[in-house]
């Protein structure tokens, strides 16, 4: 494996590590009766360490990528249901899987 991929590969393992710290801080600060708040600065963050995995270019990291979006419930809804404003989620993911290019 190249420096390149290994660069790339620690970079989607920083992001993991990212979106796991905001998920967790998202959930310790929900509201007691359970529901899933979408709004606030802790759901922002969590929302766009979900986002920066979502976009981040693969190379050979994709099955990694494929299989942590996979596992990951609210991952996984996000790019199901698109959940971005005015761009198309699920292209942007797809296309990341393919290039080496950050897409926006």
């Amino acid at each position: 494996m190249s420096h390149a991929a290994n660069s790339n590969d620690d970079v989607l393992e920083q992001l993991i590590a990212n979106y796991a710290a905001a998920r967790a801080m998202w959930l310790r600060n929900l509201p007691g009766d359970g529901d899933l708040l979408s709004e606030g600065a802790i759901f922002e963050a969590f929302d766009e360490a979900g986002r920066a995995i979502l976009r981040h270019p693969c190379g050979t990291a994709a099955a990694r990528k494929i299989s942590f979006v996979l596992l990951e419930d609210e991952l996984y809804t996000m790019l199901k249901e698109d959940e971005d404003d005015g761009e198309d989620l699920l292209r942007l993911f797809l296309a990341s899987l393919l290039t080496s290019e950050k897409l926006h």
